[in-house]
């Protein structure tokens, strides 16, 4: 857990900002480069786009993946004019099933969700507050968290 500590030392201030949308349906999302989607009977949730990601493995990395998640929502500002289930800040995961896996698991903060309920539609915009100088840094927010066994 030293390894996730030192990293949410150093974690991005976002900013989440959700209103009312126009759109009409999640179909039309779902074809640009294979986001993130889930739908039922008309209503579900699409993401597009890539603001931060985190990448877990070990015995630990549920525990890490929580302690990642928390922080990074403490230092966001999260406007949400819809405050309805999947609006506001959020993250989309896959977990593997095995402590000891040679695959990572990973969160990842899109850019763009749209989700579609009885009520409506809504979208979250999320961006970074301040973005880095991408002459100075390749890719500041893609660093992994190593594992508890083994690195």
């Amino acid at each position: 857990m030293a390894a996730v500590g030192t990293r949410l030392n150093s974690l991005p201030t976002l900013t989440a900002t959700t209103n009312v949308s126009d759109v009409s349906s999640l179909l039309r999302l779902s074809g640009t480069d294979n986001p993130p989607f889930f739908q039922r009977q008309g209503r579900g949730l699409a993401a597009t786009g890539e603001v931060v990601r985190a990448e877990f493995s070990g015995t630990e990395r549920f525990i890490d993946a929580e302690a990642w998640w928390l922080a990074l929502c403490h230092r966001a500002t999260d406007v949400d004019t819809v405050q309805r289930p999947g609006s506001g800040l959020a993250a989309f995961g896959a977990f593997t099933f095995a402590d000891h896996s040679q695959q990572k698991s990973v969160l990842v903060v899109p850019e763009r969700i749209i989700g579609v309920d009885e009520a409506g539609a809504f979208e979250t915009r999320i961006a970074l507050k301040n973005p880095p100088d991408e002459s100075k840094k390749s890719h500041p927010l893609r660093a992994s968290t190593p594992s508890a066994v083994g690195g």
